[in-house]
């Protein structure tokens, strides 16, 4: 069997090999004892499940077992059913008796009366096997046997009584027991005495399948199922997961039993939300060979699964997404269709590139390939418009999701239109947009009639990503929805036409000039009847608009009305006259929009003429010189913000407005006085100028304005280009950098991401030394907003991988910052997150393990080295106190960290222990001496020799007055210390640490495999947090002080890792919780030294014996657990 005899292995093997035996005969006449034997295996493997002090490994081998059993069972059912499938339909009176038999088994409400009698299955059976060789002696044992198994059930030994009150039942049970006693005297009494037709071989082989299918094991088969369910709720990742492959295999085995037992998909979610992945993924695959068995269930699951493609495990969330388009593929529902899409377009801008490489596969197959090929004008016309109508409706419902579902669908379009397919999509993307325009005038034509505003915002999503798709006359078709302002409603349709129209017209040649200019003039006409957010596409379009028509002195005339409104303010008093306000705040805003989407340099001549008094010779600088004075405090908040904004506007489109003194004076005033809503508004045209001058994905599509379409040029909406960038870019990042660092670590709100998005920015163009916004980066990626945390991650993940070895000499910086980001912004100091606890500094160890291990190594080292403290200068107030929460931070991230090598951990325990041993016997022997006040004297006095043993001797009282502010001091390096251990000891515990800790020398192969979590993970992760809460929340009180002292020193005398116990005990130790410092020279970490100054040795401090006392954990009484009784175990559920 190829195993070693020094394992368990052989007689696993062989009781795996008796198993497998036993269910191939189970069902036979011939082996009638094998139901007997797996039913006491079974028994067996029940009480391993349900003993809660049974080892993980025992239970897990008992669930498989079980699994193997039950699809035993489930196969003699699917054999009672195909045996009756085979009877002649002709068959014999007993055939068809048989056959009831087997239909009452399934439903469960079989009459016991009926399996008993005289012309039942028994003498069957019996009939059966003694028509065959008499002289047999294993038969002779069979018929034995089951003649004994049916006076057993008749007599009603264990199963009940099977009779009922009337007289005549008495008679017929009285008079089938006196057949039953002369058949047992004489086997060949029932051939001499009873008148029946031989049975043949199928009726004898069904018979015997129908006893065993009524016997207790069978009947036990809900018991047994309800327990592998049962097991995929435990705490132990290990038996939940195989608990999973166990019920999986049942299912595989009979799919009907989903039909029968409607609680099985509840286990299953519930697995799918376990807090080990291992078990999620379990879940997912258990949950997909259901669906796959029952597509019924499609509807019922979806969104349990969608949920699951934000999942912290990568593999988790591509499972999910594989399992989202089969139910995509395999359903008609809009609503189903259109929460599947959401979510996987979610997953296009996923962190894990696979996930998001994923997610756009996916959504080509199911969103454009299954329509090429499809014409509208085709003989199949009329199937291939169903079928797009359905897309279409799709699409609108998905973009109603919100703007950034929007944008995800612009970047998928986009990506797509410039793939191999390119030509192949586009065709399908214009018969969309040629259905979704049929739909603007009736709206029947689409499923669902959506609303107006609804299709023209999925148009303008196709506008914007794939603007050729659009003809001419569907634009002008548009005209109507352009002027009409009269209900709020009304904005969101005028808002996507117009968009519509911005981005389309330059692309087109055949406009029409009165069209154009009908439209010009509605636009400006509703200009000063907008809003910020209607003017952003509003006046974008009228610059396309005087591309085409070349009558710009109607924007001049525009602007210089505006700019004369704004000027006529300076001498306002808005504190006075505070209706003036809102006007003088929409001028503004005009005039900002103006300057940042129009060109009008060539026309500044018309706009001096109005304003004598400007010397510049840029339409833009006359904005901003007349926008500034309004930044200024004196005046009023909304004039400023509206000022601000403007000039943000005017410096996005023209970069040297950025290095102009008056621009440069009023951003330093805003970071000055730090008002909020000035902030924000300067941080938000930062990041629209930052990342709008970045390498645009989409920049080549930009055609050419006024060169024509005959010429091979396409026309552009804008013709300048922001060649000052570099210098501007520069200029804000060497300047402000500092201010916009402060502000994305003072709150995790809007202004946070904001002021994140523009640190990305400036990293990604190389504007600033990586060490200046790399710890920044770093505490971000701890931020509860995930799209912060998230996007720092990104970008750190970039910056690491090219500046690796320059980057880690700032990972201390770093931590200490991502450490005073908890503490004074998001007001949480505990290293962990979530519940199963995660490392707040997760993302920023991914980074680090996506890089070299020498990188690694020494970032744990480092670590470990800031956690040390010196006692004789240590601080107790101020620094002292930041100092622990500091190491309490660090040390419950260590705990935390998703390992991927042994070498990592045993570096990471030998750094801990090094500190420890150090620093942790010094501040143990200063609390002996200053706050328990133990003395060490000789016991023979001056007359003491080598060998004398020093005796150590408390004088009273045992806790000696010392000064408070002493013992606070002492008492904070105990709760450091202590912090160090108690992770120290969880991390050996949780990756079983200690095999590799005591070899004296590890192999390569060893250190660097991946570590081994513990099966008791939850248990030990639930002790170590109370521990550490525990250790943490002792200085509150001079009592909690002087407890801390004393249970620290209580910690580094006891050897609590070496226990002397049961065989029973030391098997059921780890699961109990971790343990805590060891001093046993054969269980001492090789990490450690063997000496020099006790300096990995554990010390002694005992009080009040003159001999040492050797301390551990006391061993408890041996527990002996008894077998189950049989007969009380079969009565309490297994039927």
């Amino acid at each position: 069997m190829h195993t070693s005899k020094s394992s368990d292995e052989p007689y696993r093997k062989l009781l795996d090999i008796f198993t497998e035996d036993f269910l191939n005969v189970l069902g036979s006449s011939d082996w009638p004892s094998a139901e007997m034997l797996l039913r006491s295996l079974v028994l067996r493997m029940i009480s391993f499940v349900e003993n809660p002090k049974s080892p993980v490994p025992s239970r897990t081998f008992a669930l498989e077992l079980l699994g193997m059993v039950g699809s035993g069972i489930l196969e003699l059912q699917k054999s009672a059913r195909n045996a009756v499938r085979s009877l002649d339909a002709t068959d014999t009176d007993l055939g068809k008796k048989l056959s009831g038999l087997v239909e009452q088994l399934e439903t469960g409400e079989i009459e016991l009366d009926q399996l008993v009698s005289f012309e039942g299955p028994y003498r069957v059976v019996l009939e059966f096997l003694l028509s065959r060789d008499r002289g047999d002696a294993q038969l002779r044992s069979a018929q034995g046997y089951h003649l004994m198994q049916w006076a057993f059930v008749l007599c009603g030994s264990r199963e009940g009584s099977v009779g009922s009150d009337s007289s005549e039942s008495l008679y017929t049970h009285a008079d089938l027991q006196h057949k039953l006693c002369n058949m047992i005297l004489d086997l060949s009494w029932l051939e001499e005495h009873a008148d029946y037709q031989t049975p043949s071989t199928a009726q004898g082989r069904l018979a015997s399948i129908v006893l065993t299918l009524s016997s207790r094991l069978c009947r036990a088969f809900n018991k047994i199922f309800s327990i592998l369910l049962t097991s995929m709720s435990s705490e132990h990742s290990t038996v939940k997961s195989r608990g999973s492959r166990s019920v999986s295999a049942l299912l595989e085995k009979d799919p009907s039993i989903l039909d029968r037992n409607a609680h099985v998909l509840n286990h299953i979610f519930r697995g799918m939300n376990d807090s080990s992945p291992l078990v999620r993924d379990s879940a997912l695959k258990l949950l997909s060979d259901c669906i796959g068995m029952r597509p019924s269930l499609d509807k019922a699951s979806y969104d349990r699964i969608i949920a699951r493609t934000l999942d912290a495990a990568a593999g988790v969330r591509r499972r999910a997404m594989k399992m989202l388009k089969d139910i995509y593929l395999r359903n008609d529902s809009l609503t189903l269709r259109s929460a599947i899409a959401d979510a996987i377009i979610a997953r296009l801008e996923d962190t894990e590139e696979t996930v998001s490489q994923l997610a756009r596969q996916t959504m080509e197959e199911v969103w454009f390939t299954p329509y090429i090929g499809l014409a509208l004008d085709s003989q199949r016309a009329v199937e291939a418009k169903m079928k797009i109508s359905a897309q279409a409706a799709l699409l609108v419902k998905t973009a109603e999701a919100g703007d950034a579902t929007g944008t995800v669908m612009e970047t998928l379009i986009r990506d797509l239109l410039r793939s191999k397919s390119a030509s192949a999509h586009a065709g399908v993307c214009k018969m969309i947009v040629n259905v979704l325009f049929d739909g603007i005038v009736d709206n029947s034509e689409i499923p669902g009639a959506p609303e107006q505003s609804a299709i023209l915002c999925c148009l303008a999503i196709f506008a914007k990503s794939a603007p050729k798709l659009f003809t001419a006359s569907q634009l002008e078709r548009l005209e109507p929805y352009t002027q009409n302002l009269s209900k709020e409603d009304d904005l969101e349709v005028y808002r996507s036409a117009i968009t519509i129209l911005r981005h389309v017209m330059p692309h087109l040649s055949t406009m029409k000039n009165d069209f154009l200019q009908k439209l010009q003039t509605a636009l400006l006409a509703s200009v000063s009847k907008l809003r910020k957010h209607e003017l952003e596409v509003v006046i974008p379009c009228l610059w396309t608009i005087d591309g085409l028509l070349h009558n710009t002195e109607r924007l001049i005339n525009f602007l210089a009305s505006a700019l004369k409104g704004v000027y006529g303010a300076r001498s306002v008093d808005f504190s006075a006259q505070p209706q003036g306000m809102g006007r003088t705040c929409k001028l503004m805003a005009i005039a900002g929009h103006l300057g940042n989407a129009c060109d009008l340099d060539e026309h500044t001549g018309l706009l001096k003429a109005q304003f004598p008094w400007y010397k510049g010779n840029t339409v833009s600088g006359l904005i901003a010189e007349l926008l500034c004075p309004f930044t200024s405090p004196k005046n009023p908040l909304p004039i400023r913000e509206s000022s601000l904004d403007g000039v943000c506007m005017l410096a996005q489109a023209w970069p040297k407005l950025f290095l102009r003194q008056d621009v440069v004076n009023a951003f330093d005033i805003v970071f000055k006085d730090r008002v909020p809503s000035l902030e924000e508004v300067l941080l938000s045209g930062l990041e629209s100028f930052m990342v709008a001058n970045e390498v645009n994905a989409g920049a080549q599509d930009a055609p050419t304005l006024g060169s024509g379409v005959a010429s091979g040029n396409e026309r552009l909406g804008r013709t300048y280009v922001a060649t000052d960038h570099d210098g501007a870019s520069t200029s804000i990042a060497q300047r402000f950098l500092p201010q916009i660092l402060r502000l994305a670590l003072q709150s995790i709100d809007e202004t946070s991401l904001i002021a994140a998005k523009v640190i990305v920015s400036i990293n990604r163009q190389g504007l600033v030394h990586p060490k200046e916004s790399g710890p920044a980066l770093v505490a971000l990626e701890t931020c509860p907003n995930t799209a912060i945390a998230n996007m720092a991650f990104v970008e750190h993940k970039a910056m690491h991988s090219k500046h690796e070895t320059l980057f880690d000499k700032e990972y201390m910086r770093a931590v200490h910052q991502a450490y005073e980001y908890q503490k004074n912004t998001v007001g949480k100091v505990s290293g962990f997150t979530g519940q199963p606890p995660a490392a707040k500094m997760s993302l920023t160890w991914e980074v680090l393990k996506s890089g070299k291990a020498q990188v690694r190594k020494k970032f744990l080292a480092n670590l470990c080295q800031r956690l040390d403290f010196n006692l004789a200068t240590f601080e107790a107030e101020g620094k002292g106190d930041d100092h622990r929460e500091f190491v309490r931070f660090c040390t419950e991230n260590l705990a935390f960290f998703e390992y991927d090598r042994v070498e990592e951990i045993a570096h990471l325990l030998t750094a801990m222990e090094k500190v420890f041993s150090g620093t942790g016997t010094a501040v143990a022997q200063a609390i002996e001496t200053e706050v328990l006040d133990l003395h060490v004297d000789m016991v023979n006095g001056l007359n003491s020799t080598a060998n004398d043993v020093p005796a150590i001797t408390p004088s009273q009282p045992a806790v000696t007055r010392i000064h408070p502010n002493r013992l606070h001091q002492l008492a904070v390096a105990a709760q450091i210390c202590s912090f160090i251990w108690e992770t120290r000891s969880y991390l050996r515990s949780l990756w079983n640490m200690a095999k590799h800790m005591t070899k004296a020398k590890n192999t390569t192969k060893d250190t660097n495999r991946a570590p081994n979590r513990s099966t008791t993970a939850p248990a030990l992760t639930e002790a170590y947090l109370q521990k550490m809460l525990q250790i943490a929340s002792a200085h509150t009180t001079q009592e909690g002080e002087q407890a801390i002292c004393r249970a620290f020193v209580e910690m580094i005398s006891v050897d609590s890792e070496v226990k002397v116990g049961t065989d029973e005990e030391q098997e059921g130790d780890g699961e109990n919780g971790y343990e805590t410092p060891y001093d046993d020279a054969s269980n001492k970490s090789g990490s450690l030294p063997p000496s020099g100054g006790g300096r990995g040795r554990k010390r002694k401090s005992l009080g009040g014996n003159a001999t040492p006392r050797k301390k551990g954990r006391p061993s408890g009484r041996r527990s002996s657990s008894a077998g189950l009784d049989d007969e009380a175990f079969m009565h309490d559920g297994w039927d």
